[in-house]
Order: C-alpha cells, then sequence, then structure tokens
C-alpha cells in the first residue's frame, strides 16, 4: 500500500501553484481584453462627441448666416420702399 509521501505535497502544491497561475493568467488577459474595448469605446464615444460639436458649430454658423441674409434682405426692402416714397 501506497503513503503520501513529501515528494507526493510538492508536486500536489506545485499542481496547485501552476493551476493558480494559470487562472490568473487568463484573468489577466481577459481584463486586457475589457480594457482594451473599453479604451475602444472611449475614443468612439470622444470621436461622437467632437462631431456633433462639429455639427452644432456648423449649424450655428449657417443659423448666423441666414440671420444676416434676412436682416440684409429686409433692410434693403426697407430701403427700396422708402426710395419708391420718395419718388
Amino acid at each position: 500500500e501506497r503513503t503520501f509521501s513529501d515528494d507526493d505535497a510538492a508536486d500536489l502544491a506545485l499542481m496547485m501553484i501552476e493551476k493558480s497561475i494559470l487562472a490568473a493568467t487568463d484573468k489577466l488577459k481577459l481584463c486586457q481584453e475589457k480594457a482594451e474595448q473599453a479604451e475602444n469605446e472611449a475614443k468612439a464615444a470622444l470621436e461622437a462627441k467632437y462631431d456633433a460639436k462639429a455639427l452644432a458649430e456648423s449649424i450655428e454658423r449657417e443659423r448666423r448666416a441666414a440671420e444676416m441674409r434676412f436682416l440684409s434682405t429686409e433692410h434693403f426692402s426697407d430701403d427700396t420702399e422708402m426710395m419708391e416714397r420718395r419718388r
């Protein structure tokens, strides 16, 4: 009958350490993948933010330009009406 020896205990301890290292390595890889995914999502969100800001600025510039066109057209119409009244 075989008894549990010191070598068997050392082998078992070594095997448990190896399994712990493999599990920790797998967990580290998973964390790195999640961190990379989160970084990519953050980059995409930042890009979307800047795209939205650029669009808002473009819309605001166009609104101002339209307002200026409207005011200059309205002013021109007022001037034309006054000139016609003077005749």
